[in-house]
């Protein structure tokens, strides 16, 4: 079922065919956390494809992303998440005879459980009545956008936890002021060679302005920055670069959203209908000791204006 169909019904207010029905138990079982009342459920991975019934083909849509291709990321998790693994190269040894070495990978530090990310989309009822298969794409297509934007932007911040949000990777952590000039190269490497990275594979993720720091003062060979793969993120905090590897992030993405036509807006003169759509995440890093963490100023210092008291020098 598309979302425009999904509206419709919702809309009018239309009975569920017993397949439909037998459909929504099921996720509600599966994912109890959904409201049980108003609201129509999907699973998430629906929303990147299309089926289009006039010629009965289906595909996946174009919903990159450059950095949550690059992590690890859940798909259909349910229910909470304790005591994550992560095994790395210092749990493997080489051994003539007997056993293999204990495995005492670091785990994630905080139980994972669905965190409510919440959308909406404004619809006129002409859409909703026109049922055309590249316009229900578009639409999946912006949910999509808007929620891995809003999810990405959340992980690559510095903000705190709040009632509604966890907090951000790099919350807690005190970035190192970079200064751009001649020594931005020196001052990259102590990053790399800081926090026992030098064994692991890790990238750089720069904010925009990083990004034009480091371009401006670093000869980009290779498409690396000292050797190391970067990744360019306009939804990170701007000013921010840091090093880390990829491979210590966990998202648990629950794997389905629900969709709820807001009663209020059946009423509005000029037919606009207000659908709210809920996705379910949540994320952690598992050793944030790996994460080396710098920052370039934001804005430029202040001129110094001339003093205007009176001088105090002795001339005699």
């Amino acid at each position: 079922m598309s979302i425009i169909e999904v509206l419709r019904n919702q809309l009018n207010k239309q009975t569920l065919s017993s397949k439909e029905a037998a459909e929504q138990n099921e996720l509600r079982r599966l994912y109890p956390n959904i409201p049980s009342e108003g609201s129509y459920a999907l699973e998430m991975r629906s929303l990147t494809k299309s089926s289009r019934v006039d010629n009965f083909t289906s595909k996946t849509l174009n919903i990159d992303d450059s950095f949550l291709d690059r992590i690890f990321v859940l798909r259909n998790a349910r229910g909470p998440l304790t005591n994550v693994p992560y095994i790395s190269v210092e749990n493997a040894q080489w051994k003539a005879t007997g056993s293999a070495p204990d495995i005492n990978g670091t785990l994630t530090t905080e139980k994972l459980s669905p965190k409510r990310l919440a959308t909406f989309v404004d619809i006129s009822r002409e859409f909703i009545n026109f049922d055309n298969a590249d316009f229900s794409e578009k639409i999946n297509t912006m949910i999509v956008r808007a929620v891995y934007d809003k999810l990405v932007e959340t992980i690559l911040s510095d903000d705190a936890a709040t009632e509604d949000q966890p907090s951000g990777v790099f919350y807690s952590l005190t970035p190192t002021a970079l200064t751009a000039d001649e020594t931005l190269k020196q001052q990259l490497a102590a990053m790399q060679y800081a926090g026992d990275l030098t064994k692991k594979p890790c990238v750089w993720l720069l904010s925009p302005l990083a990004k034009k720091e480091v371009f401006a003062n670093l000869d980009i060979q290779n498409d690396k920055i000292l050797g190391s793969d970067y990744i360019i993120d306009n939804r990170m905090k701007d000013g921010f670069i840091a090093y880390l590897p990829l491979d210590l992030f966990f998202v648990a993405e629950y794997g389905l959203v629900d969709f709820t036509v807001d009663a209020v807006t059946r009423l509005f003169p000029d037919g606009m209908i207000r659908l709210t759509v809920n996705a379910y995440y949540d994320y952690d890093f598992v050793d944030k000791t790996k994460i080396q963490l710098a920052e370039f100023s934001t804005s430029e210092a202040e001129p110094t204006e001339p003093s205007t008291e009176p001088s105090t020098e002795n001339n005699d």
